[in-house]
């Protein structure tokens, strides 16, 4: 199995499309740019399988190692019964993942990538999904997607000990669509973010998956070229075949 995060500092990063979305609550904002004089952190999941990864990017932060994790919902959140709501939204303090499983799996929204989506046992891709970024960013970019054109899908961004610093709904609805989120002040606030449906606004029906993610830390210094590299974790198998395995609302993981 491999998964591939790729440290880039190349100028004109492909910028994140602007989506239409209400913002709230300040300190962070949907849209925008990463800091052009940043280096940038990516996470691209390359391999079927990978169960709840963790990433480590060593000394990305001016306090130290960036550590990037998934999973479904953070500690002191509650899931609802609709298939990916949270009942309770507000997290504990300090922030940390809670018990939950997400996986790298083939979504045929998005036929060229894989997707990191929530397992359970009768459904896939139908669970919150959590990021938590231990170190803090100020800024992250990312594909999500399908989401329903209801626009109840939400995303909401955390600091380190569970405060809010954003939350935006009336996403855009559809196939894959690139998401960024800023912090206004250039800090490294940023310590998660979770996508879920209140469970009082129903459930997304298609249900979403993540993938392609940017991100950038205050302090960080362009790297001189020869120092760009390619980490890989989990060996160097790619992936040898396509699985044209279909998303399923009710169907057990193979």
């Amino acid at each position: 199995m491999r998964l591939t995060f790729f440290l880039s500092a190349v100028g004109g990063y492909l910028a994140a499309m602007l989506i239409a979305a209400t913002p709230a609550f300040g300190a962070v904002e949907l849209g925008g740019f990463p800091d052009p004089n940043a280096a940038k952190y990516s996470v691209v999941f390359d391999h079927y399988g990978i169960t709840n990864p963790v990433l480590t990017f060593p000394n990305a932060t001016p306090t130290g190692d960036l550590v990037v994790s998934f999973g479904t919902h953070f500690e002191g959140q509650v899931e609802g019964v609709p298939f990916n709501s949270l009942q309770v939204v507000t997290p504990s303090a300090p922030l940390a993942l809670a018990s939950g499983v997400v996986k790298t799996m083939i979504d045929v929204s998005a036929p060229t990538n894989l997707a990191l989506g929530g397992v359970k046992p009768d459904s896939t891709f139908l669970t919150p999904l959590a990021v938590l970024f231990d170190g803090g960013v100020n800024f992250v970019s990312f594909d999500l997607g399908h989401l329903d054109a209801t626009g109840d899908t939400r995303i909401e961004v955390y600091d380190a000990q569970g405060n809010r610093l954003g939350l935006f709904d009336r996403l855009a609805g559809g196939y894959y669509n690139n998401f960024s989120l800023k912090e206004t002040t250039g800090l490294n606030t940023i310590g998660g973010m979770s996508v879920y449906v209140p469970a009082d606004h129903g459930m997304d029906w298609e249900g979403f998956g993540l993938n392609n993610f940017v991100m950038t830390s205050d302090g960080d210094v362009i790297p001189e070229p020869t120092t760009l590299v390619v980490w890989s974790v989990l060996g160097s198998i790619s992936l040898g075949a396509v699985w044209f395995k279909g998303r399923r609302r009710r169907t057990s993981i193979q």
